[in-house]
């Protein structure tokens, strides 16, 4: 099996993560009512918030995982403080057991 970084540092020889061993670790989210994502991560796949609210200038994130150790990438819940389109942007989300 061909690892995420074997194959971009092969596609984008000058990328940065050729240098070191990098893993992908989360996805970003833009979504429209934190709370809301929050619950629907939780209550719909099972997922925890990891740490706590995250606020920046531009925007507050909460990141969510799955339960356990080693269980994957997170994903990064990212509520915009300026006005952003949240909606009908594509994204694609696979889970698996």
């Amino acid at each position: 099996m061909v690892s995420m970084t074997s194959l971009l540092c092969a596609l984008i020889p000058s990328i940065q993560v050729c240098a070191r061993n990098a893993v992908f670790a989360a996805t970003g989210i833009a979504v429209s009512d934190l709370a809301a994502s929050k619950q629907i991560y939780s209550e719909g796949l099972g997922m925890q918030q990891s740490g706590s609210v995250i606020s920046t200038p531009q925007f507050d994130e909460i990141v969510m995982r799955i339960p356990g150790e080693d269980t994957g990438a997170a994903v990064v819940l990212m509520k915009w403080k300026s006005p952003k389109q949240t909606t009908n942007l594509p994204v694609k989300m696979v889970f698996y057991d």
